[in-house]
């Protein structure tokens, strides 16, 4: 065929340009790196909350109480609990009993005040708290990233070695065929001749026949193979690239040594389903802090510095504290209550986690171990195949062995090379199923 004179000349494409491939331009990484984007944001938006905040106010009573009022102040608070507040503020005219705005000197005053929590709020304000969560929001985000980049990756490579293998399956029947179309030829020979019955050019010919549409099916097999490649091979505009069959590569064993089991599973402890699961519980952690937090009484105290533009009024301080209490405290120990189960369900998810983590290094390995097994023993096979055919093609080519035997030994053999080629896919497979489960991006 023409695609297998071609991929004689042919750059064979490798897993490692497949590979190079998989970044923003697979839309499953573009996703996984969108949300990393909007993870940042969110730490960025909940740092917002201690963003100073600057409001003023002017306005005029008429009627019985005829009075003036504006005010212009910056406040803060701080991830810490503390607030502070500061600006300038006038109250002129006759204020009721009932307003809460207050008399000042004329031209107004000056004021700053804080409030200072000692108990409830006091290190785990609900601004700390958010930037907290938004902080392990960002790991969950990287975390995930890493997982789909490995997920993506592990199909990526599967695909790739799925089409090789595909190719060599082909160019087994590839060759068999030739074998097969150079013996009706000289079937068709002998049988003019006389020397053959025309029953052996028609049995021939059946399995000429069958090999022909084994190939084709064989060749679009390739072609759906590379469909699927192409998912995860892209150019540099993030379009899918379908490799053409002669950038068929021959699949090639992996000769490289195992490390120790133990050195395996302690790579296994860096795998981004854990790193997730401990942004999830360090969340979890905080979010359970400060419901414990929030349990506590309200005890504030506060202060405010008031100084009058007016020089000649008296400046003056306020001190003092206020205190809250909600004795049921329903939806705080509800709060805590839930904060706990979460923390609880999300440790035991973890140890699952780990468990799986190193159920998969281990089952790689047993995967990796047994089709070595199984690549030694078909290739041994298809090397005694291979010696039953060629002692059987003499025999029939010397007139002393039959076509019905030969064509069956050659299918045999067609198996044991098909065989050969499944097992070693299946070696490199459970290669990339091992660098999954280890959590590592080759």
């Amino acid at each position: 065929m023409i695609w297998l004179l071609a991929a004689a000349t042919a750059a064979p494409l490798t897993l490692q340009e497949v590979l190079a491939s998989v970044d923003e331009r697979v839309p499953e990484v573009a996703s996984a790196m969108a949300s990393q984007v909007e993870a940042n944001a969110k730490v960025l938006a909940a740092r917002g909350y201690t963003d100073p905040r600057t409001s003023a106010m002017a306005g005029a009573y008429g009627g019985k109480d005829p009075r003036q009022v504006a005010a212009l102040d910056v406040s803060a608070d701080t991830l810490w609990g503390p607030k502070v507040r500061g600006g300038w503020r006038m109250g002129l005219g006759d204020f009721p009993d009932y307003d809460g705005d207050r008399i000042t000197p004329q031209g107004g005053e000056l004021f700053v005040s804080g409030t200072l929590p000692l108990l409830s709020g006091l290190g785990l304000s609900d601004a700390r708290v958010a930037v907290l969560v938004a902080r392990a929001g960002v790991d969950m985000a990287e975390a995930k990233l890493q997982e789909r980049t490995l997920d993506v990756r592990f199909a990526a490579a599967s695909a790739y070695l799925d089409w090789v293998a595909k190719g060599e399956k082909a160019l087994v029947e590839q060759t068999l065929l030739e074998q097969v179309e150079s013996r009706q030829q000289a079937l068709a020979r002998q049988v003019e001749e006389g020397t053959r019955p025309r029953l052996s050019l028609l049995d021939n010919e059946r399995v000429l026949l069958q090999r022909r549409d084994a190939l084709a099916r064989a060749e679009q097999d390739i072609q759906l193979a590379a469909l699927e490649l192409s998912l995860w091979y892209r150019d540099v505009d993030g379009q899918p690239l379908v490799p053409d069959s002669t950038q068929l590569p021959r699949l090639e064993q992996t000769s490289l040594p195992l490390p120790t089991l133990e050195s395996d599973e302690e790579l296994a402890t860096a795998r981004p389903e854990l790193r997730l699961a401990d942004a999830l519980l360090r969340a979890a952690g905080t979010e359970r802090s400060a419901a414990t937090n929030r349990m506590l009484p309200g005890l504030n105290l506060k202060t405010e510095l008031i100084r009058p533009v007016d020089a000649s009024a008296e400046p003056e301080l306020f001190g003092g504290a206020e205190l809250t209490i909600a004795p049921m405290m329903r939806r705080q120990r509800g709060q805590r209550a839930q904060a706990d189960a979460t923390v609880q369900r999300l440790r035991a998810l973890r140890r699952a986690a780990a468990d799986r983590a190193r159920n998969d290094v281990r089952a790689a390995r047993v995967r990796i171990e047994t089709a070595l097994k199984r690549v030694a023993w078909t290739q041994l096979a298809q090397e005694r195949a291979t010696e039953v055919v060629e002692l059987e093609r003499r025999r029939f080519a010397l007139g002393a062995g039959d076509l019905f035997q030969l064509l069956v030994r050659e299918s045999s053999l067609a198996g044991a090379r098909k065989q050969a080629v499944d097992a070693l896919l299946e070696h490199e497979l459970a290669r990339a199923t091992r660098t999954r489960a280890l959590g590592n991006l080759p």
